[in-house]
């Protein structure tokens, strides 16, 4: 009997064991996981960008926006030409942007002047000033005053200058984004689970693949036909349609912005518009419209790519030769197809390289590389078109952005940013320069009567009057600098 007992605690102990460890694998590996649960679980593990770099970023605008602080913004403009006799570029310094800011948390103040200069002589300077809600600018050599716009009732301030439809105009404008991006925990969490399960539940488990490429990578992946991809779009618009959690809370976070006249109705009426619309749509036969994938290596995504095949119907406009109006032409509907591929290249630490392709040409490039440390953040961007038309010139265009911040742990933060635009002919180049200091005590002067003119408080006619009068005063002291046909005005 005791050997019995022996044999069956034995037994069960093993049976425990496992069920532990097939628990344990299960949750902690890719065993006995199917192809969708593997893709839905690196895609959810996938990283574009270190999280660290966009904590820090946040922390930083954080500190910045709960501080009172003053500023120093310089902005240059140039063009460089290459010098094939001497190698070296011919540099021209365009213009420049010189500026000065006060930012008070304490008293929802702000203050910013900015000087244009051309050739080092100072041409203007343009006045900002935030007064709570009423915002202002000024230029002592044009105005007398500063000129003031309240944040309320823009819809009549917009009608009394003359725009005639200010139904797309908000009565405000919600300055503080931070309450209109902000939706509660609970909400969130039902909202994610209501569409991500239309989506997980309206994809066959045949859809799903994972293969193990001959580089020891593997990939997991998801294809759907184009009626696939209609039947969820479809499901997700119902459902929107009939969620009143979700249309109210949009209504609710357009009227923060300021736009009264939208209701959950319009709204529903909106998505079945579109609904019937698509309901009409004929599909193409091709099986993989839009199929995403993922590449693995080791415990880490490296790659994610994109393809998306369309069938496009363009029209072609023929000249209609039997006609004596030769403006006559014939529409030819053509059919086209496109094919779009998107690589996201993630295989070394810190960088990101994006290809976007067209019909297997590659058309766009972009490179993202960073570097964070103790008091620093590094970001270089370039993103590189090539010209690949039917009339291609064999020039390709370059954009590159190199941006630092440093210094945000200290009082004084310093952002440098230098933006290049060019080609293989000329060089376009922006340098960046702004120094913020954080300190308690900053004044900045109060908007009043004796100092500002409010257009929420003129009549039509001396709105008009006012801007013909400013008009006249610009074109009088910059009319060489804005061109002779604009001057003459």
């Amino acid at each position: 009997m005791k050997n019995k007992k022996i044999i069956i605690i034995s037994i069960v102990a093993i049976v425990v064991l496992i069920v532990v460890t097939l628990v344990t694998a299960y949750f902690t590996t890719d065993f006995l996981k199917s192809n969708k649960q593997l893709f839905y679980k690196y895609i959810a593990k996938t990283e574009l960008i270190n999280s660290n770099i966009i904590q820090n970023i946040n922390s930083i605008n954080n500190k910045m926006n709960q501080n009172n602080s003053s500023s120093y913004t310089q902005l240059n403009f140039s063009t460089s030409v290459p010098n094939i006799e001497t190698g070296i570029d011919d540099v021209q310094n365009l213009f420049a942007i010189k500026g000065n800011g006060l930012e008070s948390v304490t008293t929802k103040q702000s203050y910013k002047d900015y000087t244009l200069s051309i050739n080092e002589q100072n041409l203007l300077t343009l006045k900002y000033l935030k007064d709570n809600n009423t915002y202002a600018i000024g230029a002592d050599n044009i105005l007398a005053k500063y000129i003031a716009v309240e944040n309320s009732n823009l819809k009549e301030l917009f009608q009394k200058i003359g725009v005639e439809d200010v139904s797309f105009i908000p009565d405000s404008i919600r300055s503080d984004y931070k309450e209109i991006l902000k939706i509660d925990d609970k909400t969130l969490a039902a909202l994610k689970e209501t569409y991500f399960n239309i989506i997980y539940d309206g994809i066959p488990s045949d859809n799903y693949f994972k293969t193990t490429n001959s580089d020891g990578t593997q990939t997991y992946g998801v294809s759907l036909s184009e009626q696939n991809t209609m039947n969820i779009l479809k499901q997700l618009l119902e459902t929107a349609k009939n969620d009143n959690v979700l249309l109210n809370l949009i209504v609710t976070k357009l009227q923060l912005i300021g736009y009264n006249d939208l209701s959950v109705q319009n709204l529903q009426e909106g998505i079945q518009d579109y609904l019937n619309k698509i309901t009409e749509y004929t599909y193409s036969t091709s099986q993989d419209f839009i199929n995403l994938s993922l590449i693995k290596k080791d415990k880490k995504i490296i790659g994610i790519n994109f393809e998306s095949n369309q069938t496009e119907e363009t029209i072609q406009y023929t000249p209609n030769t039997e006609s004596e109006n030769f403006d006559d032409v014939i529409e030819t509907p053509v059919i086209q197809n496109s094919r779009y591929n998107i690589r996201i290249d993630l295989s070394e630490a810190n960088k990101l390289v994006l290809y976007l392709q067209e019909n297997d040409t590659e058309t766009i490039v972009v490179t993202i590389d960073y570097f964070y440390g103790d008091n620093a953040l590094n970001l270089n961007m370039q993103i590189d078109f090539k010209d690949t038309g039917a009339n291609s010139l064999n020039t390709n265009s370059i954009i590159k952005i190199q941006y630092q911040l440093s210094g945000y742990q200290t009082e004084t933060i310093t952002k440098e940013c230098v933006l290049n635009l060019g080609n293989d002919d000329r060089n376009y180049q922006v340098n960046y320069l702004n120094n913020t200091t954080l300190k308690q005590d900053v004044q900045i002067e109060k908007l009043t009567e004796n100092n500002s003119a409010k257009l929420n408080d003129m009549t039509a006619e001396q709105i008009q009057q006012f801007l013909g009068a400013v008009t006249s005063r610009v074109y009088s002291l910059y009319g060489d600098y804005l061109g002779e046909e604009v001057s003459s005005q």
